[in-house]
């Protein structure tokens, strides 16, 4: 069975780790001034050295071989025993896994043991937060005044959950992400000595898919190089990741200038091959900056980018294309939608908000008017006689007399004047604000229409009444500074009303209604005609009283039928009502 790449080309010497300088010196200078602290906590995102150098910190303790300053000879048997990880006396824990209270209690009698073969007793914790309260307060005496020969390593990814009683008891050692330049610098390195060949823009691609990571990099570069040949390539890092790498998403950026669907098309590939909708958001923003950057300070500030040399040119190449604000609106974008994409939304919403973006930002349609305005050049070039080019220029229109002033209601918007006639209505008449709350309202050749839905009969019977139709008047003469025919439609009713024509409320007469399909018009009950005894002398008393019970039959009728639209419109019930000149039955109510 072979060995891991990972595991394979782990630092063997101080000098041998990458991009972690600061935690470097302060081991060695520990090393060199012989003052090595009896606890140390190294924290730090994932694969980025902590166990590798705290096992370099032990060989140098116990290395008796030749050593070169403070570097470990790597050939005498104590460093090559913790190379091998047999030694006895570097004791690597997982914190995950022993993180009981009982396990410490374990640790703690074996710590005043002497080491076997070895100057030092190393006790390696790993993912230290793991353990438990108990654990730690367990730990806390032996890790406070532990015996001369015994040194604690604790490393963890978060330092935050480590207890402040722990930390305050080691020298607290960070450890950084390694950037992409070192990773791929690592990776060349590794790629010749296992006698192969790789594509620049895949050892890139690789680099940024480990995020900070050497392990992680390390493990995709040997999965890479058992699914590659001799080369690595590109599009096998691709077929490995499912798409989404850094010259698919170049190359997407380019498509968005042909102003065609292959913008949304492709994205969609891109998610259905198996790339992650995070890391494409995140590298786009990237793409973007770079693109800013390069547009705003020009082509000495493409130096400073991280990335292969094809991206780089791709970058000097793109970046007159675009205008700044577009780039910083697409990064303002892709900053706001990341939380999002994090939580998990779906790819096609995805696809869908970054098509809505271009076209508002109307960067798609950017370089189709320039091809538009390319095609129209090339047509007036073919043509030789100037006076055919006069054919493609528009003639000017005639200048047409002025038009008469446009009236008031159409230079205004009738929703504002709608919404300021209602609230006129709010504290003087409750009554005729509510009958129009649910009215839909248009305007069109000075005939202004209330459309009311079919549950609001109610409130066209309101409005159909005379007072409350010149109140409607004056205030539309107010509000509108206009006087306009009215036009009622509920259902099938219509009521129109001609303001033009009529005079204030003080001076009206009695209102005219034209109505069309015969409505069924309702009168105030002092308008309905009543038969009163000695008006007709051709009619016998039978007659009389026959027509005396037809018309109150008819009021009962029409006053039932005001209270059920009441008790439609308002949703309530009556519980008692009265009416004028009742008669008193049984002690009921009499008139007032």
């Amino acid at each position: 069975m072979t060995v891991s790449l990972y595991r394979r080309y782990r630092p063997a010497q101080f000098s041998q780790v990458i991009a972690q300088e600061a935690a470097v010196q302060v081991i060695t200078k520990a090393l060199e001034d012989n003052r090595v602290s009896h606890a140390y906590l190294f924290s730090g995102p994932r694969g980025c050295g902590k166990t590798t150098l705290a096992r370099l910190l032990a060989k140098a303790l116990n290395c008796v071989g030749d050593k070169d300053g403070v570097e470990p000879c790597n050939k005498c048997v104590n460093c090559t025993a913790i190379n091998r990880g047999e030694s006895l006396d570097v004791i690597e824990i997982d914190g995950a896994s022993n993180n009981s209270v009982d396990e410490v209690r374990e640790l703690k009698s074996h710590v005043s043991l002497s080491p076997f073969a070895s100057l030092y007793k190393v006790y390696i914790i790993d993912e230290v937060h793991m353990l438990s309260i108990s654990a730690f307060n367990a730990l806390l005496k032996t890790l406070e005044e532990p015996p001369s020969h015994v040194i604690f390593i604790l490393a963890t990814t978060e330092p935050h959950k480590v207890p402040v009683t722990i930390r305050s008891r080691c020298q607290h050692i960070p450890f950084r992400k390694i950037d992409a330049l070192s990773i791929v610098t690592c990776l060349k390195d590794i790629i010749q000595k296992e006698n192969r060949e790789a594509e620049e823009d895949a050892l890139w691609e690789i680099a940024r898919q480990a995020d900070g990571a050497m392990r992680d990099a390390q493990s995709l570069l040997e999965q890479v190089m058992a699914l590659a040949g001799k080369r690595l390539e590109i599009e096998d890092v691709n077929c490995l990741l499912g798409g989404g790498s850094r010259p698919e998403l170049e190359r997407w950026v380019a498509s968005v200038r042909s102003a065609d669907m292959s913008v949304f098309t492709e994205l969609q590939n891109m998610f259905r091959r198996g790339a992650s909708p995070q890391k494409v958001v995140e590298d786009l923003f990237v793409i973007f900056r770079d693109l800013w950057i390069t547009k705003s300070w020009g082509k000495d500030s493409v130096s400073l980018l991280e990335g292969s040399s094809s991206e780089k040119n791709f970058l000097l190449q793109e970046s007159p294309f675009w205008k700044s604000h577009h780039l910083l609106s697409l990064m303002d974008f892709c900053a706001k939608i990341l939380p999002h994409v994090r939580m998990g939304m779906k790819t096609d919403v995805l696809s869908g908000l970054f098509l809505n973006k271009l076209i508002e930002d109307e960067i798609l349609t950017q370089h189709s008017d320039n091809v538009e305005k390319k095609t129209s050049k090339k047509k007036l070039e073919v043509v030789a006689e100037p006076k055919v080019i006069e054919v493609f220029q528009e003639p000017q229109e005639p200048q047409e007399p002025s038009k008469p002033k446009e009236s008031y209601v159409q230079s205004v918007t009738l929703k504002e004047k709608w919404e300021e006639l209602l609230t006129s209505f709010i504290h003087g008449d409750i009554h005729m604000y509510s009958a129009l709350l649910y009215a839909s309202v248009s305007f069109e050749n000075g005939l202004l229409t209330l459309e009311f839905p079919e549950y609001c009969k109610y409130s066209l019977e309101l409005l159909s009444v005379e007072r409350n139709a010149f109140i409607l008047q004056q205030k539309i003469e107010e509000v509108f500074n206009e006087k306009l025919t009215l036009q009622y439609i509920c259902n099938d009713k219509t009521l129109e009303y001609d303001f033009s024509s009529s005079k204030k409320i003080s001076e009206s007469e009695e209102a005219v209604f034209e109505i069309q399909d015969e409505p069924t018009k309702v009168l105030p009950f002092d308008d309905i005609p009543s038969a009163k005894p000695g008006k007709s002398a051709s009619k016998t008393e039978n007659e009389q009283e026959e027509d005396q019970e037809q018309e109150q039959e008819q009021e009962q009728a029409v006053f039932s039928g005001l209270v059920d639209a009441v008790l439609r419109w308002g949703g309530g019930e009556v519980l008692l009502h009265k009416k004028e000149n009742v008669e008193e039955i049984d002690g009921g109510i009499t008139e007032e």
